[in-house]
C-alpha cells in the first residue's frame, strides 16, 4: 500500500519526515516544489495541481480554494471524488504544453483507453480437427477424403473441421491481462472512467514472469498495436531510472477553472468578440525621425465569462486566489479592469443599466448541493467637491463550489440558473 500525502497548491509546509531527501530532490528537480527559508526555518511550497508518484509515495496537490481544515473534515470517498474531478479536468488539456502526463500513470491511462477501444491482445492459432465441432475446412476435406455418390451428386462421410487453441492460454494475452490489472490499480485513486471487473484480469503471473515473457516476445512482434502495448507494459515495470516520476499534473490550474466556469455558465463567445480591439496607430514620420520603435499590434481585453439572459448582460471574472489559507485578493488593476468591462459593454450595447458584473473564486463548499455564494462586494466610489461620497457601482464577489463546477463541466451540465437565482436574491 502506497503512502498518500495530500497538500494544497501554493501553500507552505515543513517537511516533518513526510518526504525523504531523495523525494524532495526529485520534486525540486522538475520544479514541482520550491524551497524557502524564513526566520531560519526551511520549508517548501507546492507549485502544481495533480498527482505525482515517487516510489512508495503518492503526492496529491489540490487546487486553491480548499483549506487544510476542510480536507481533515472530509471522508476518504469525498477526497477521492474531488481528486477524480481535478484529474479529469487536467486530462481535458492533454494537448497543452502546461499539462504533464508521464511514467506509469501515463502508461496506465494509455493501456485502459486502448483496452476500451480494441480489447485484449489475442492470437488465435488455427489447427485441423476431425471432431464434430467448428466450421468445415472444405479445401482440406476435398483434398484428403474420398467422396461417395449419393443419387446424382457426390458427398463425404467425414469432414475436416476448423478448430483453434483457446487464446486465453496465449502468453501475449496473459501479459496484457496482468498489465490491465496493474494499470487499473495504479490509477484507481485518481480516475473512475473505467468500468471493468478486476477479477477478469487475474493471471497469477509475477513481475519477474512478465519481464521474462516480454524479453522473449517483443523482438518477434510485427503489429504496431502489439508493439505499442508492450512498450507501455515495459513502462509499468521500469525501475531503471531512480528519478523516474509517474505523474499527471499542471502548473496552471487557473486555466482549467476558467474553462470550467465558462462551460457551466454558458459563456457566449460572440458577445466576447464584441469587446473593442486596441491598436497603436503610430505616426511613421515622427517614429522614424525620433527612432521610436514601431508598435502596430494591440489586442483586446480578455473577458473571462459573458452571457446574456433576456436583456441583461452578465460579465464575470474567474479568479484563482487563495482566499482561505493566505487571504489573498485581486490587485487594484484587476479590480479596475472588471469595472471598465461593465462600462465598455454598457456603451457597446447602449443599455440603460450596467451589466451584472462579478468575480468568481473557487471554494470547497461544506454542502455538496450548493453551487455559488456571494461573500463580498467591491465598492467603486469618488469624492465629490461637497465632500460627499458618490458611489459609482458595486461589483459582487462570489465563491463557487470547485467540486460541483468540475463535475458539471465534465458532464456538460449548466449551472447558469443557480447563479441567476443568487443574484436575484
Amino acid at each position: 500500500m502506497k503512502d498518500i500525502r495530500i497538500q494544497i497548491d501554493g501553500t507552505n509546509f515543513i517537511n516533518n519526515g513526510d518526504f525523504t531527501d531523495q523525494q524532495i530532490h526529485q520534486l525540486a528537480q522538475i520544479k514541482l516544489i520550491k524551497k524557502y527559508n524564513k526566520k531560519n526555518i526551511t520549508g517548501f511550497k507546492l507549485a502544481f495541481v495533480g498527482c505525482v508518484e515517487l516510489n512508495d509515495l503518492v503526492l496529491v496537490s489540490l487546487p486553491y480554494g480548499i483549506t487544510s481544515k476542510q480536507i481533515q473534515g472530509c471522508t476518504e470517498s469525498k477526497i477521492r471524488s474531488l481528486l477524480v474531478n481535478v484529474i479529469k479536468s487536467i486530462k481535458q488539456y492533454t494537448n497543452k504544453t502546461d499539462v504533464v502526463t508521464s511514467g506509469k500513470i501515463a502508461a496506465s491511462f494509455y493501456l485502459l483507453d486502448d483496452l476500451e477501444s480494441n480489447g485484449l491482445l489475442t492470437k488465435f492459432i488455427k489447427s485441423d480437427s476431425t471432431k464434430d465441432n467448428g466450421s468445415i475446412n472444405w479445401a482440406k476435406t476435398i483434398k484428403r477424403n474420398t467422396p461417395f455418390k449419393i443419387g446424382n451428386t457426390w458427398g463425404y462421410t467425414d469432414f475436416i473441421r476448423r478448430g483453434n487453441i483457446n487464446h486465453e492460454t496465449h502468453e501475449l494475452t496473459m501479459v496484457h491481462k496482468w498489465a490491465i490489472k496493474e494499470a487499473f490499480s495504479l490509477i484507481s485513486l485518481i480516475s473512475d472512467d473505467y468500468k471493468i471487473d478486476i477479477d477478469d484480469y487475474e493471471t497469477h503471473l509475477s513481475e519477474s514472469d512478465i519481464k521474462e515473457i516480454l524479453f522473449r516476445l517483443q523482438p518477434k512482434l510485427t503489429k504496431d498495436r502489439d508493439i505499442h502495448v508492450l512498450d507501455m507494459i515495459h513502462q509499468l515495470i521500469n525501475e531503471n531510472d531512480r528519478f523516474n516520476i509517474s505523474a499527471i499534473y499542471t502548473k496552471n490550474f487557473n486555466l482549467i477553472w476558467e474553462q470550467a466556469l465558462q462551460n457551466v455558465l454558458e459563456h457566449n463567445q460572440l458577445l466576447r468578440d464584441k469587446i473593442p480591439n486596441v491598436l497603436w496607430n503610430d505616426i511613421s514620420e515622427v517614429t522614424n525621425e525620433l527612432k521610436i520603435k514601431v508598435k502596430s499590434e494591440g489586442g483586446s481585453p480578455e473577458v473571462d465569462i459573458i452571457f446574456k439572459v433576456n436583456d441583461t448582460l452578465h460579465v464575470l471574472d474567474a479568479k484563482y486566489y487563495d482566499l482561505f489559507n493566505k487571504g489573498s485578493r485581486p490587485g487594484l488593476t484587476d479590480l479596475w479592469k472588471q469595472f471598465y468591462y461593465g462600462q465598455a459593454y454598457k456603451a457597446i450595447f447602449d443599455t440603460k443599466e450596467l451589466p451584472n458584473n462579478g468575480f468568481v473564486f473557487p471554494c470547497f463548499m461544506p454542502e455538496s448541493s450548493i453551487f455559488i455564494k456571494k461573500f463580498s462586494t467591491v465598492n467603486f466610489s469618488v469624492n465629490s467637491e461637497s465632500g460627499e461620497i458618490n458611489n459609482l457601482t458595486e461589483i459582487p464577489a462570489f465563491v463557487a463550489s470547485i467540486n460541483l463546477v468540475l463535475d458539471s463541466y465534465l458532464h456538460k451540465k449548466s449551472l447558469q440558473k443557480y447563479y441567476l437565482e443568487i443574484i436575484d436574491i
